[in-house]
């Protein structure tokens, strides 16, 4: 895209309006340095689910990503609201985890010309801006808005199906209470849902057990705050070795509910313990969360390795 050529083109054929339609093969190998910085540029999402505008501002490019529909893989099993809220966790965790993510809302929409449909007032929609150096090619920019939306909808797929939610076991009563809902709000703020067994509503006829293994086997991994004795000691041996869940011990420093267990770390890979100090927990909090992962990714990968049916 010559852009030159493109405001002289926007100022013949619209008089100056700041609010230009384009297609994303319209954006070439040029910097969006060179794009107006008075201008808004509008182009698909490659689905008529998904919207972007793209705006320069001095050395930054801003894309703000918008859904306009419900994406059709997740219309017909949750709500507009359910939907609009798991995207906003979802930018919340990505920008935590480094993606440059800022700005979600939930907005009710807006017909953007005089010539568009009519819009459903009681819909809302997300929104979120991808922040780039206007140095970036512009076909680079068109890719990376699209690489956003699938990361984002990969994210907010998974809190939907509740595989990125954590359980968390441990004792929950009086100061252990304390330990496991101080972690609970640790990673709320990373946008990671945790569940807590004596919150979630039971199932008729299921033992707690039971109970606990269905937590655990929809979770992404399960943390154990092992401090003090509970019913954990239970607990554990049936979600690590049975379910063989991918499972952090996380303990305050000089504490420590047993010595049971202490020589399993070193046996199973799906354990790990992590201990911690009131004024470390957070920076602990989050080797937890990047160890868990990196584990599920490696035994991922070797699945794809060593089973035929993986390897696609």
């Amino acid at each position: 895209m010559d852009w030159n050529a493109f405001r002289l083109r926007v100022t013949q054929n619209t008089g100056g309006e700041d609010l230009i339609s384009l297609e994303p093969e319209d954006f070439g190998d040029e910097p969006l340095l060179e794009l107006p910085d008075h201008y808004t540029v509008l182009f698909s999402g490659g689905e008529p689910y998904w919207t972007n505008f793209i705006r320069r501002e001095g050395m930054q490019v801003h894309i703000w990503i918008s859904t306009l529909r419900d994406p059709k893989e997740l219309v017909t099993r949750f709500s507009n609201a359910s939907i609009v809220a798991a995207f906003g966790r979802a930018v919340k965790c990505l920008a935590c985890e480094g993606h440059p993510f800022t700005d979600f809302e939930i907005t009710s929409p807006e017909p953007l010309f005089e010539s568009a449909p009519p819009v459903d007032p009681s819909f809302q929609f997300a929104r979120w801006r991808l922040i780039v150096p206007a140095t970036i090619k512009g076909v680079d920019a068109v890719r990376m808005a699209e690489q956003a939306r699938r990361d984002t909808l990969a994210r907010a797929t998974a809190i939907l199906n509740g595989s990125d939610s954590v359980l968390l076991l441990g004792q929950d009563t009086g100061d252990g209470l304390q330990r496991l809902t101080a972690i609970k709000t640790l990673l709320l703020h990373r946008g990671i849902e945790a569940t807590l067994v004596k919150q979630e509503s039971d199932r008729q006829g299921d033992a707690v057990i039971q109970k606990v293994l269905r937590l655990a086997l929809v979770a992404e991994f399960v943390i154990v705050e092992n401090s003090a004795p509970s019913g954990h000691l239970y607990e554990l041996p049936h979600v690590a070795k049975l379910a063989e869940c991918i499972v952090a011990v996380l303990q305050l420093e000089g504490m420590g509910a047993t010595w049971m267990f202490e020589d399993a770390f070193a046996r199973h890979q799906n354990w790990g313990k992590f201990v911690y100090t009131p004024e470390s927990l957070e920076a602990v909090l989050w080797e937890v969360v990047e160890w868990a992962r990196k584990t599920r990714s490696a035994f991922d990968e070797n699945q794809r390795r060593v089973l035929p049916w993986r390897q696609v």
